[in-house]
């Protein structure tokens, strides 16, 4: 028997917020259906590494993505979201983060394709701080 639709949906927040306390077993990939992205940061690490939201039902497909991130780290960290591609673009983000505290982003309209996650504080993102999501 299929799971009731509310259900289904409260176990998916369920499962995202878990990524949160989840150890070293985390998955590299995750999938989602709605677009609540729950990230950790630290040193030169975003976890997890690729996000992948369901697109939306809207004909062009836009995805309301919001970020959730909690500095697990020792340094500050931040979370900026630009596309990939000839010319990237900005999409939004997390603000900086001290150790041990939370943020969030604002909604962001995705469109299908890939964007970039990175850590835009001092050489961070080019140390490796970098991550991937996708719409599709």
């Amino acid at each position: 028997m299929p799971a009731h639709p509310k259900r289904r949906g409260i176990a998916l927040a369920l499962a995202a917020a878990g990524l949160g306390v989840a150890g070293c077993g985390e998955p590299a990939t995750v999938h989602l259906a709605n677009g609540h992205v729950v990230l950790k940061l630290s040193e030169y690490r975003i976890r997890p590494q690729t996000i992948v939201v369901a697109r939306g039902t809207d004909p062009g497909g836009v995805a309301l993505v919001r970020i959730y991130a909690t500095d697990v780290g020792v340094q500050p960290h931040n979370i900026e979201v630009e596309t990939i591609g000839a010319s990237s673009v900005v999409q939004g983000g997390v603000t900086t983060l001290l150790p041990g505290h939370s943020g969030e982003s604002k909604v962001m309209r995705l469109k299908p394709g890939r964007y970039l996650l990175a850590c835009t504080i001092a050489d961070q993102g080019e140390l490796g701080m970098t991550g991937e999501l996708i719409v599709r």
